[in-house]
């Protein structure tokens, strides 16, 4: 008991936000064009699919929803701990385990904070990149009219089944 303790103390120690395992039907692999859970339906399965798979935008999500539950009283000043999974995420305050779903107003303000916050980051990395490789800015090698065509031509396949989704384990 100590020793679960002593690893659930040390998981605390600081803010981490990470994804549960998917909840992958058991000795099949993802099917071409299907979201990989048993049981969830698709709409939450997207969402879900969002978080789990990119680790900036889960970090500033989960910065958000940790901000909001320390304003509100709800989480004490302390290590937080979050866990996205398929159907909820996870809180774990000071040993204290809360459960929400992902229709909470709280989340949903959260999850469409963290994409601008994940945009600048983006920008600013790639910027970075330009810099340090390439000597030039982004604002030199970029062709807007190029980058325009190509948000647009993906425009046209949002609502198109995503093919070879898969989540790593």
């Amino acid at each position: 008991m100590a020793k679960k303790d002593a690893k659930v103390a040390q998981e605390q120690q600081e803010f981490v936000a990470t994804p549960e395992k998917p909840q992958v039907v058991e000795g099949k692999k993802p099917v071409k064009g299907k979201l990989p859970f048993k049981n969830v339906p698709e709409h939450i399965a997207r969402v879900s699919v969002l978080l789990i798979n990119n680790a900036e935008l889960r970090r500033f999500t989960a910065i958000a929803i940790r901000n909001y539950l320390l304003q509100k009283g709800i989480a004490k000043p302390g290590t937080v701990y979050i866990k996205f999974g398929a159907r909820k995420f996870t809180v774990i305050n000071n040993g204290l385990v809360s459960q929400y779903v992902y229709t909470e107003q709280f989340f949903l303000n959260a999850l469409v904070a963290a994409f601008p916050s994940f945009a600048a980051s983006a920008n600013k990395a790639i910027e970075n990149l330009c810099q340090v490789e390439l000597e030039m800015s982004t604002t030199d090698i970029v062709d807007k009219s190029a980058v325009e065509e190509i948000v647009e031509a993906n425009k046209q396949h949002i609502d198109q089944q995503v093919e070879n989704l898969e989540i790593e384990e």
